[in-house]
């Protein structure tokens, strides 16, 4: 899986990209917030065919997010 998610890189993402100031809180929960899609990503990538009908793995990654909410 791919390294977690820095509340710096957060931070130099949104000013360098988007030239949009991130308070350190915010960056915190954007970082977690982006780990986990990838988290989500990685894992439904692993079960998934790139042959596969392209709104399976979209279908996927929504399960996962309502399980997280629903857990």
């Amino acid at each position: 899986m791919a390294p977690k998610v820095s509340v710096e890189l957060i931070e130099r993402q949104a000013s360098e990209l988007q030239d949009i100031p991130v308070s350190r809180e915010r960056g915190a929960e954007l970082a977690l917030e982006v780990d986990n899609f990838n988290r989500d990503v990685f894992e439904a990538a692993r079960d998934r065919d790139f042959n596969d009908e392209p709104t399976g793995f979209l279908k996927v990654l929504l399960s996962r997010r309502h399980h997280e909410r629903t857990t």
